[in-house]
């Protein structure tokens, strides 16, 4: 999904970026780069046309990573999440696609000290919490809150009213969104913006 990473990538630039490096499958490259010339690029290793673990793919290089936009759910694109939680300073996950590996990846969370934020709409949180969607509306703060103490993790909950909790218990209410926000588009530019924003606390 060009468009995806594409978005994400701007969207870092426009909220305050120095510099942004897209991983991404090679004949994409070309794509971004005529929209956003001002991106560097790395080329990274495909299976079956969708994003698959890179065993050249060095975090050290990098002070944040957000991943999941547009990858695909194969198994190798899970070993690529998986690389980049054991490996990655700071990160961040967005897109139905990461949040689908994550669910599958939930001890490997668990087990880092680093900074990890989640974009979950209510279905993806449900996913992960391995709940009935129904059962998680019934008492979203509860479950972001379990949600975040037990992985560590700070989660950005989607929603009307987005509920962002942190591994600390605190929780505050987003209510500024509207919903022009639910269409396609709307989470890969949060990736980028959120990227953005972690990289300057």
């Amino acid at each position: 999904m060009p468009g995806a990473i594409t978005m994400a990538t701007e969207a870092a630039l426009v909220a305050g970026v120095g510099l942004v490096t897209a991983g991404t499958l090679k004949e994409i490259i070309p794509v971004i780069a005529t929209q956003i010339p001002e991106a560097m690029f790395k080329s990274l290793k495909e299976q079956d046309g969708e994003l698959a673990w890179d065993d050249s793919l060095e975090m050290s290089v990098y002070d944040a990573i957000a991943v999941g936009v547009g990858m695909g759910r194969n198994k190798q694109g899970e070993k690529l999440i998986e690389h980049v939680l054991e490996e990655a300073t700071l990160s961040g996950f967005s897109d139905a696609d990461g949040l689908y590996h994550l669910s599958s990846l939930l001890t490997v969370l668990k087990a880092r000290d680093a900074v990890t934020v989640i974009t979950p709409h209510a279905v993806e949180m449900a996913r992960l919490l391995d709940l009935p969607v129904e059962e998680m509306l019934k008492a979203p703060f509860q479950h972001a809150k379990n949600f975040a103490e037990e992985y560590g993790a700070y989660a950005v909950l989607k929603g009307k009213y987005t509920i962002i909790t942190s591994p600390d218990d605190l929780q505050v209410v987003d209510a500024t969104g509207n919903p022009g926000l639910a269409t396609g588009g709307s989470s890969d530019v949060l990736t980028g913006m959120m990227l953005a924003m972690i990289l300057q606390d």
